[in-house]
Order: structure tokens, then C-alpha cells, then sequence
């Protein structure tokens, strides 16, 4: 099975994020937006990086001249920087849930 664009699967994770923050209230809406396009294109970008890394390894065997060493792989790197944006977002998101909400909403994103 072809694996779907970037473009798609973000569109697909935009708008499963925005159905889970429904019920945030109109004022904040235009904040949330831009948030959870952001955090659609980082999950899709997360999940492509932890694809290269389990394909591929964390750490490479690296050649200089004559020395040779192991170093973590550049993929490592963005990866684990993305997933703390991606972390700080959804943590912004969360804190702006209605609190009659939060928890059901909360729930149904962790148990996915």
C-alpha cells in the first residue's frame, strides 16, 4: 500500500486535531488555527522522521581522514528538536480547552 503525500496526511491530521478542539470558544479560534496547522505538520513530519529512524538507526559510523568514529544521525537530531515543538504546542492547545471539556477531550487524543 503507497504510502499517502505529506500534504494529505497533514490535511487528514489538521482536521482530526480541530474536530478534538471544537469547543474552543470563537475568541481563540484564530490562535488555535494557526497552532494546530502547525502541530499537523509537525506529527507528519515526526512520523516520517521515526520511519528513516527505525529503518536507519539513530547513529552512523562517521569517516575523517583516517579516524573514524559513531555519531548521531542528523534525522536524530531535527527529530528530537520537532517532537519538543510539537510537545510545547499541543501542551499551548490543551491549556486552552474549556474546562468542562478538557478532560474528555484530553482523553480521546492520548488513548488514539
Amino acid at each position: 500500500m503507497a504510502k499517502k503525500n505529506s500534504k494529505t496526511r497533514e490535511k487528514a491530521e489538521y482536521k482530526r486535531l480541530m474536530d478534538l478542539y471544537a469547543d474552543i470558544p470563537e475568541n481563540k479560534l484564530d490562535l488555535v488555527t494557526g497552532l494546530i496547522e502547525q502541530a499537523a505538520r509537525l506529527k507528519v513530519s515526526l512520523d516520517d522522521l521515526w520511519e528513516n529512524l527505525l529503518e536507519n538507526g539513530t547513529t552512523e559510523e562517521f569517516h575523517q581522514g583516517n579516524d573514524s568514529f559513531t555519531r548521531e544521525r542528523p534525522e536524530s537530531k531535527i527529530f528530537t528538536a520537532r517532537d519538543k515543538s510539537y510537545q510545547s504546542i499541543i501542551k499551548q492547545l490543551d491549556a486552552m480547552l474549556p474546562p468542562k471539556s478538557k478532560n474528555s477531550k484530553l482523553e480521546e487524543f492520548l488513548d488514539e
